[in-house]
């Protein structure tokens, strides 16, 4: 568990790991055999660095959460996904989900203590898309899986 003592410490953190998560989408595309992967794993890439601009603009609000502290927020699984390297292919897909799933927990529970509807709808939205990509990698490791028996 993570605790953080501001919405900047907060934002921080969520922009370094949007960072590391395109490092990670990079990584994949670099490694992907299908053009049509290496293309979706580019613009997944380009679209963390949009999340991290996007959360980089809400720097500096006055936010404070519902109640009395920040929540304690689970982060293992959004931290997880560093590199890819020495790991197979399947391993990378199944560390993908994770991540994306640890990022969609992580941001549901900010939207659900945020007051301020601009960062709750943020905050909302990023889980929402953070799912979408969970269910991307689940079907591309679900036809390989399939595939592969």
């Amino acid at each position: 568990m993570q605790e953080f003592n501001s919405l900047d410490e907060v934002l921080d953190f969520a922009i370094s790991m949007e960072y590391v998560s395109c490092q990670f989408y990079v990584e994949l595309a670099q490694r992907a055999d299908r053009p049509d992967v290496r293309d979706l794993f580019r613009a997944l890439a380009r679209e963390e660095v949009l999340h991290a601009e996007r959360l980089e603009a809400m720097k500096g609000r006055s936010e404070r959460p519902m109640g009395d502290s920040w929540p304690a927020v689970p982060v293992g699984g959004y931290v997880a996904a560093a590199s890819v390297e020495g790991l197979s292919y399947v391993e990378a897909l199944r560390l993908a989900v994770d991540k994306e799933r640890g990022s969609y927990t992580f941001y549901r529970l900010l939207a659900s203590s945020m007051d301020d509807p601009m960062l709750k709808g943020l905050f909302g939205e990023l889980a929402r898309i953070e799912a979408e990509h969970r269910d991307v990698f689940q079907r591309h490791l679900d036809a390989l899986c399939i595939g592969g028996n």
